[in-house]
Formats: structure tokens, sequence, C-alpha cells
């Protein structure tokens, strides 16, 4: 097969369109538990299923970078014709940046809201890369850090994994599902520390709570982006959740903050 860099872009758009980002499938898979397809995988096992599809279609040089802050992110790196190519699913990138010469460069990504690109700025130093998302009509901003020379194929341990889901930034489960005719993306979220139930981020950032007259219609709608049952994504997120608490205190030993993530033990209600 002939891998060219038009190939490895529409690879890398063609998973944003079909894979889901959800960290909502986690506690499933350190449980050792299979989840439905449609439901994602976390940004982690998105590097792992990307790099697999890439080798699949013979690109052979695919490795993992891990950030350098927070130790919880997960991107990689791919050498082509004598190049260097970043790729980020999870910032929903929808193309491989070419990594050589680059001193900083601004890139269009997904979501668009009310017709505005989100925006990630790459800078490199040396071998020192700095990736930040900044996200339209909001002051979010998320930032990754990698030393490229560390570039590595290795996959998790589970303890590894343990510390990632159960990092004290992790504060919420979730789904973000990406409208492939718009390019915005809304998320189900359920918040893991205070156990106030699930709830509906919209692209536009209005949360949308079970008692809206709003919710059921945005929930059938979300579903069936993601061609599952409004029913199955609520026993879906309310097995994520209880998981998730069975498994932080099954672990506690090996989490290095155990109260920072601790959850409040509520009850799940949509």
């Amino acid at each position: 097969m002939n891998v060219s860099k038009e190939l490895l872009d529409f690879q890398c758009v063609e998973f944003l369109r079909t894979i889901a980002y959800s960290s909502a499938t986690s506690p499933f898979l350190l449980n050792g538990d299979r989840w439905p397809v449609q439901f994602g995988t976390n940004c982690c096992e998105e590097a792992k299923v990307l790099r697999h599809i890439l080798t699949q279609f013979e690109f052979s040089q695919v490795y993992y970078l891990d950030d350098q802050l927070t130790k919880r992110h997960r991107s990689l790196l791919c050498e082509l014709d004598n190049k260097t190519y970043y790729i980020n699913p999870y910032f929903m990138i929808p193309q491989a940046i070419e990594l050589d010469q680059l001193d900083s460069i601004e890139v269009d990504t997904f979501p668009i809201v009310n017709d505005e690109y989100s925006i990630v700025t790459l800078t490199k130093d040396g071998a020192q890369l700095s990736v930040t998302k900044s996200w339209p009509g909001s002051d979010r901003k998320d930032k990754f850090q990698f030393d490229i020379s560390q570039a590595h194929n290795n996959e998790l341990e589970f303890e590894d994994y343990i510390q990632r889901v159960f990092h004290e930034e992790q504060r919420t489960l979730s789904i973000r599902v990406l409208d492939v005719y718009t390019n915005a993306t809304d998320h189900i979220v359920f918040p893991i520390q205070t156990c106030d139930g699930m709830y509906i981020k919209t692209n536009e950032g209005q949360q949308i709570m079970p008692d809206s007259t709003e919710f059921a219609p945005t929930l059938a709608n979300l579903s069936h982006k993601l061609r599952v049952t409004p029913k199955s994504v609520v026993s879906f997120m309310r097995r994520s959740s209880e998981l998730y608490i069975d498994l932080h205190q099954k672990h506690r030993d090996i989490i290095s903050n155990p109260e920072a993530t601790a959850p409040r033990f509520g009850t799940f209600h949509c």
C-alpha cells in the first residue's frame, strides 16, 4: 500500500468521526469488562486504537507520546518520508501536524461553536513540544507538554492506568459526541465527585439538567448520533459510576492521592 500524508490525514479525521471520546469507558476497562463500541473510549485507548489502525495501513513508525504535565494524556508521533508528524484525537485535530522546522503554529480544530473553530497552538523548542487548546466562547484552555525524543511503543501497565483514571483532575465521567455534519460536540456528563446526577453539556456550553424539559429530546438526539438508545446511555453511565466507586475503594493502596479523587457517595439519578 502507498502510504502518504493524505492517507494519514484521512485516517485522523475518519477516526474522529467514528470513535467517540469517553472517559466513562475507563472503569469498564480497569474492571476487565467489555462495553459497546458505540460508547467510544478514553484518550489512551484512542491513541492505541488509532496507532493500530495506522499500522494496518502500513504506517510502520507510529509511537506514543506521554504528557509531562499531568502524566495522564497520550498522543501519537508518526514518522513518514523522513518527516515527523504529531497526532492528537483527544484535541480533535483533524490532521497530522508536521513538526520539522516548526516554531509555532495555530491549527483549526473541532468543535466549531457559533461558526468559530477551536484553536490548537503548537510550539516547539528543540525536543520540547507544547500543545494548547482554546475553546470558542470560553476561557477554558487545555495544555499538554511532550518530549518528542521520548516517543515509545510501550503499552500502559495496570498500575499506571489506575493513576491516570483516578488522577485528581478527573472530576467527571463523560461521553463526547461529535456531530459529523456540523462538527459541533455535546457531552453526556456524570460528576463523580458529587454524584449530583447526569446532565448534558451542549456545544455552546449550556448545561441541561434531568429535570429540564429539554433533557429527554436532547438525550434522544445524542443517543441517535451514538447509534444507541437513551435507556442504554443512562444504564451505561450508571454502571460506569458504580464501577468507578468500587474500583476506587479496591485500589486505594496504589492511587497516588486517594482523597483527591474520592467520590462522594450519592445516588445516581437521571
